[in-house]
């Protein structure tokens, strides 16, 4: 984590934890593991297998207009789905919106009855909403990755995120990969200490 460092690592061991680390995935995104994958090559009935539930994991690389014509038609056959356990949104399906396209698509992620891991990757990400969001209205998710994004909000954004966190049963693991907070305002720090006055066991490094 580039803009704050610490020297100890702090252990707590409760129901989850929060990862910070170097290492990263595989540029090449086919390298991710899946299971009945949809991918650019299925752009054209990317609805289809969404809304058949014929898909456990959706891996969407390319700008969402490839997929869909609007975000929230998208967010709709989402909401409809039963099927889809893991997601990893990266390159342009992400990075390619405004904000109010990403709050749309990331916010429909907690919806989903049997989603257990995400990764967004290459985005801004806005705490306060498309995070909050997921983390407070997922019944499933144990595992989230934000790999090289942008964590955006004021302080009071990254409290709602902390509190979300504290109503959420399942989540057992959050890693961010090489990921930056360009508020001055904000203090990871404050944010960790946030987080571990949850109840949620926290393991920095640097």
């Amino acid at each position: 984590f580039h803009r704050h460092k610490r020297d100890k690592t702090h252990t707590k061991k409760i129901h989850a934890s929060i990862v910070l680390t170097p290492p990263s995935y595989p540029t090449n995104t086919t390298n991710y593991p899946s299971s009945n994958t949809t991918t650019m090559s299925d752009d054209h009935d990317i609805l289809q297998q969404i809304q058949s539930n014929t898909i456990e994991t959706l891996h969407l690389s390319e700008s969402y207009d490839r997929y869909v014509k609007t975000p929230q038609e998208f967010a709709d056959a989402m909401n409809a789905n039963t099927s889809i356990r893991s997601v990893i949104f990266d390159g342009d399906f992400l990075g390619a919106t405004v904000a109010k396209e990403r709050a749309v698509i990331v916010s429909c992620l907690g919806n989903l009855p049997h989603l257990e891991t995400v990764t967004l990757a290459d985005s801004l990400v806005m705490m306060g909403v498309c995070m909050t969001n997921l983390v407070k209205n997922s019944p499933s998710v144990t595992t989230l990755t934000l790999k090289q994004c942008v964590l955006q909000g004021i302080p009071s954004d990254f409290d709602l995120f902390t509190a979300a966190l504290e109503t959420n049963t399942t989540l057992k693991e959050i890693r961010l990969i090489q990921c930056t907070v360009p508020n001055d305002e904000v203090q990871f720090d404050t944010v960790v200490d946030g987080i571990q006055s949850g109840g949620i066991a926290i393991d920095v490094s640097s």
